[in-house]
């Protein structure tokens, strides 16, 4: 039994214990993540008082519901030499039919009537639009020169965009 004195060896016998612990380790059931109610705290409503500075937004009107194409927020985000202008715009499609957002879907320019370019990500997923109700979609802009306010078009509705500074 000339192959048994390889057994004589410390290395072999330290490798047995690391696969004998691998092996045990990978086996063992696993630990209950869980955690009981009773140390779950409980979350605190928001109260928004009179003396608050951040008043409750209004809900919109009748006829701007009714509107085709809207702007509800606009926020805008120094970047390097220019500004990311972020609108939430609520829109319906005219023609009946479901309208997958592109770039070049809704146009946009400044109050001087110049062009403003879309604002680049890679990995956005397209937005659609549905003709049956408001479809409230996100539109990234590129600005460069300084506006008070942008105009934007979507199926020949324009709307008017004010930029909080």
């Amino acid at each position: 039994m000339r192959y048994l004195v390889i057994l004589n060896r410390f290395e072999v016998w330290l490798l047995f214990a690391v696969v004998g612990f691998v092996i045990v380790y990978g086996l063992r059931p696993p630990e209950s993540t869980e955690v009981p109610p009773e140390s779950v705290p409980e979350k605190e409503a928001a109260v928004i008082t009179g003396d608050d500075p951040v008043a409750p937004t209004q809900e919109p009107t009748e006829e701007e519901i009714e509107k085709f194409f809207r702007v509800d927020e606009v926020a805008v985000i120094p970047s390097g030499d220019g500004r990311i202008v972020e609108l939430m715009v609520a829109a319906r499609s005219r023609s009946g039919e479901t309208v997958l957002l592109g770039d070049s879907e809704i146009r946009a320019e400044t109050e001087t009537g110049n062009p403003i370019p879309p604002f680049f990500e890679p990995f956005r997923k397209e937005q659609s639009v549905y003709p049956d109700e408001p479809s409230l979609v996100v539109v990234k802009l590129w600005l460069e020169e300084e506006t008070d306010a942008i105009w934007l078009e979507f199926e020949g509705e324009r709307t008017r965009a004010t930029l909080s500074q």
